[in-house]
């Protein structure tokens, strides 16, 4: 005997995730566009330009995967496989500039 599984894209509970997923992609969407456009006013020595330049990128490209990634879930109604894969580059992308703010 099996048990078929609740479809929670079309329970109240989808319906609650949805929102808060939408949220999180506007969220997302409003702090990359912050980055892109004015920076993330970290300081980095001159002779470091290309570790900077490398550090804003990382920067704002993890908020674009988070923001990708919970739009992907929005959109679905729920968190699949290939939002965690883009949040986990998300967090690789977030690692790079953490390593490169905290040791350069």
């Amino acid at each position: 005997m099996t048990t078929a599984s609740p479809d929670v894209r079309s329970s109240s509970l989808g319906t609650v995730a949805r929102i808060l997923l939408t949220a999180g992609a506007v969220l997302g969407l409003i702090v990359s566009i912050l980055y892109s456009t004015t920076g993330d006013h970290v300081t980095i020595d001159i002779e470091q330009v290309s570790l900077g330049r490398i550090a804003d990128l990382s920067h704002a490209v993890a908020w674009y995967l988070a923001t990708v990634a919970f739009a992907l879930g929005a959109i679905r109604g729920t968190w699949a496989r290939a939002s965690t894969a883009l949040i986990s580059l998300a967090g690789v992308a977030f690692s790079v500039f953490l390593v490169i703010t905290y040791t350069a």
